[in-house]
């Protein structure tokens, strides 16, 4: 065995923001199909690939014009100051918890994105089972092009958040003799990151701790609200995340054009998935996307706009269901 000691040099004691996500649904997805819970697990790090790679080639302080600057910081994963995968499991940890905050909501949206294009309503069975072209050589030495149905599951986290003193010690992890840098993370903010991650609710919800909340400025409280649900301990907070994707200032009926993005594929896997608990985490997931519309436009003063697109893409089964719909 080796062991480079100089690559285990880091530490960190201080107070981070700490989030603890867990992927929905990847013990379901492994015994259905291991090559697609495979690839669930590796969307998350292209979308990390990525916004590292936009990160550096295009900076926010590159952009002529400060409201371009500012969307291209809170889209990014600039804050994300450590970041280790296990699993399915996700840890970041980022010393700024209000722009954290707005790069998490962004970094999960992202992640349901990158394959939720495949995902529409009226499609013929499963709405996660495409078609992928595979050029290939057949045995005379022409090219022919055969088709490979493959899962491309949902990659939906939800996740715990909290606030405080953090230890990062190195350790090390072993592949094929030799021994290699990996964070061990510790402390009482990671552990209640990990409590509210494990509350129990369903669908791709961020529930807070209120280290975090007191830490977090006003253009992010604003959009976190308290838990009331049985299931739920008291005292439970919730940061509807989905409120987080508009851009202030923006033309408010160009803003509410997007607000079926995320819906309407998830209406289509809602109405595939019509029973169990896979039908469960898209009903909630719907309840959370109508109830960021409805606090971003309320914030905003007109909150009339949200109703309507909202009206015209969910039935009153799932809105009437949301604590800030108009009774």
């Amino acid at each position: 065995m080796t062991d480079d000691t100089k690559r285990f040099s880091f530490r960190y004691d201080e107070e981070f923001a700490v989030a603890f996500l867990d992927l929905l649904g990847f013990k379901h997805f492994l015994q259905e199909d291991l090559n697609g819970a495979t690839e669930l697990l590796e969307n998350h790090q292209t979308i990390l690939s990525t916004k590292l790679a936009d990160n550096r080639l295009h900076p926010p302080e590159s952009y002529p014009r400060k409201d371009l600057a500012d969307l291209a910081r809170e889209t990014g994963i600039s804050v994300f100051d450590i970041a280790v995968p296990f699993s399915d499991s996700l840890v970041l940890l980022s010393r700024d918890p209000s722009l954290f905050a707005s790069q998490l909501g962004h970094f999960i949206a992202d992640c349901f994105n990158y394959t939720a294009g495949a995902y529409q309503s009226g499609r013929q069975g499963d709405p996660t089972e495409v078609e992928i072209p595979i050029i290939e050589r057949a045995e005379d030495g022409h090219l022919r092009t055969r088709s490979n149905r493959v899962h491309w599951y949902p990659t939906l986290y939800r996740g715990g958040l909290a606030y405080g003193q953090v230890r990062v010690l190195p350790s090390r992890y072993l592949l094929e003799g030799n021994a290699h840098p990996l964070p061990n993370i510790l402390g009482l903010s990671y552990v209640r990151a990990y409590q509210y991650q494990e509350q129990g609710g369903k669908g791709p919800r961020l529930f807070c701790h209120s280290s975090f909340v007191d830490k977090a400025d006003e253009s992010i409280r604003r959009y976190v609200v308290p838990v009331v649900e049985s299931s739920i301990d008291e005292g439970v907070s919730e940061l509807v995340w989905p409120a987080l994707l508009y851009i202030e200032g923006n033309n408010p009926e160009i803003e509410a054009n997007d607000i079926g993005n995320l819906i309407r594929p998830v209406l289509a896997l809602a109405d595939h998935f019509n029973t169990g608990e896979a039908h469960e985490h898209y009903e909630e997931f719907l309840r959370l996307l109508a109830r960021g519309a409805l606090l971003f436009f309320r914030n905003q003063g007109c909150d009339d706009l949200a109703i309507s697109k909202l009206r015209g893409l969910m039935s009153e089964y799932y809105l009437r269901q949301i604590p800030e719909w108009p009774r």
